[in-house]
């Protein structure tokens, strides 16, 4: 069906038309609505449908406007419509596309026949039920765009149009930054994984489909004054095979391995081949410590990953790990000490599978960035190559693999490390090479340095919060870049 353009497409709200034998709901720019007529049986939205409207001011029933269709509910009286009736203004996008977080939902009752008669202790059940969903989810920071599918990075997006996908995210844009003569902006969205969902303590490690605890995929895009795109990606997880570590009196609880070789193998493959499939090869850089409790786990770790890589050679080809003792190496405020783990992974890359640079357009200087650093005896990685869609839209480079970083909680180390490795693409880039071969944990520009550090230590108290209810233990590091004495207490 072709649709013809609305009077008013500047109108960003849908629509809810509410009847006794359907709910109508009109979409915000089109002639169309979606059409949930009176059901019977198990599944109410069985006869949905897309229909063309001639003259929606002639339609009766009683209207409300809403901002996005969360999805539907079963309760005991039947489906519910939830919709989000309050958002508010988070951060601008890509192309000054309007990000979103859920203040307000509402259940709207889908009409359905032989509606059930409910008991006075049903009716306070159901009211309780409701009032639950809708309080725990305006709670939950959701986050989602009207314009494009927010749970998709650039380069994999998508969007349906009548569903508006959300998710528990972290989403913050700077202001104007400026590095010598190239304007931009730098929108970073967390995205919080659905799957495995629990607080630490309670939920660690891998469950037999292989979907880890904690799985949050952090997308670094950077917005250019004259319309170019660029977007790194990464990620963090917990560590990959079963294991747990109730909640005691003790600072550090003990750790307890639940699964036997076989069966942490078999979980990990499907884990590594959800991520080679959505992201391409994958680095797993292991920042816990290399004694007592966390040795344990950490060996079991890399055991795994190498009876998988003996089990199938597309492992062996496509996943590499590195374990970097995060405790070991920075004691004593050697945080310089992090160069070490950059130039290992820088080493590792090397090998990782890029394109060859003669594939690169010379959009973003790229060629020019790796031939000036081969002039001067450098080895930039080229694997911290991004996504690039240039300004006419056209798509000029792909990222080609991930990294995927832990520590025990996958909260203070990994957010430390993960800004490094947001740095160095950032720089890249931006065409900084000289800046690649300084101080891996500051560049010389002084007022994107202040911005970059803020928006990473807002990250890792909101990715904190979402798992562990606190903020993160190392903002001081990541704000600042030393540790302070307020920092460790």
């Amino acid at each position: 069906m072709q649709a013809r353009q609305h009077t008013t497409p500047e109108k960003r709200h849908y629509e809810l038309v509410v009847q006794d034998d359907y709910l109508l709901v009109l979409h915000p720019q089109y002639p169309l609505c979606l059409l949930l007529p009176r059901a019977s049986g198990s599944d109410a939205t069985l006869g949905l449908s897309v229909e063309h409207v001639a003259d929606v001011q002639h339609l009766h029933g009683r209207r409300m406007a809403f901002d996005a269709i969360y999805g539907v509910f079963w309760l005991l009286r039947g489906p519910y419509l939830a919709v989000v009736t309050q958002s508010k203004l988070a951060a601008r996008g890509v192309d000054d596309t309007e990000i979103r977080v859920v203040q307000t939902l509402e259940l709207m009752l889908i009409p359905t026949q032989n509606l059930p008669v409910l008991t006075p202790e049903q009716e306070q059940d159901e009211q309780t039920y409701i009032d639950m969903i809708t309080r725990d989810i305006a709670d939950q920071k959701l986050h989602f765009s009207k314009d494009f599918d927010l749970t998709h990075t650039l380069q994999h997006k998508k969007f349906f149009e009548w569903v508006t996908p959300m998710m528990q995210a972290h989403v913050e844009v700077t202001e104007q930054l400026k590095v010598k003569d190239t304007s931009f902006r730098v929108l970073y969205i967390s995205r919080r994984s659905c799957k495995r969902q629990g607080t630490r303590f309670t939920m660690r490690g891998i469950d037999s489909e292989g979907n880890v605890a904690n799985f949050v995929e952090t997308e670094q895009i950077c917005l250019f004054s004259d319309g170019k795109q660029t977007s790194f990606v990464q990620i963090r997880g917990s560590i990959p095979v079963f294991w747990s570590s109730p909640v005691t009196m003790k600072y550090a609880p003990k750790v307890y391995q639940a699964g036997n070789a076989e069966k942490d193998v078999g979980a990990f493959l499907k884990h590594a081949y959800e991520l080679m499939a959505l992201y391409g090869r994958v680095l797993i850089v292991n920042l816990i410590d290399k004694k007592k409790e966390q040795l344990k786990l950490g060996e079991a770790m890399a055991k795994t990953v190498a009876d998988a890589a003996t089990k199938d050679s597309h492992i062996l080809a496509g996943v590499r790990l590195v374990w970097f003792d995060f405790h070991h190496e920075c004691r004593n405020m050697k945080w310089s000490n992090l160069e070490k783990l950059v130039k290992q992974v820088d080493d590792d890359f090397q090998d990782y599978g890029c394109v060859k640079t003669s594939e690169i357009s010379n959009l973003l200087g790229v060629r020019h960035v790796l031939n000036r650093a081969a002039a001067a005896g450098m080895r930039v990685c080229v694997a911290f190559r991004y996504f690039c869609k240039g300004a006419n839209g056209e798509i000029v480079s792909k990222q080609s693999g991930i990294v995927r970083t832990n520590c025990m909680d996958n909260l203070d180390r990994t957010n430390v490390v993960q800004s490094l490795f947001g740095r160095r693409s950032l720089l890249l880039q931006l065409n900084e090479t000289e800046a690649l071969q300084g101080n891996v944990l500051n560049s010389p520009f002084d007022e994107f340095e202040r911005t970059f550090k803020r928006v990473w230590g807002n990250n890792a108290d909101a990715i904190s919060l979402f798992y562990a209810g606190t903020g993160a233990l190392k903002t001081d590091f990541t704000r600042t870049g030393k540790r302070t004495k307020k920092g460790a207490l």
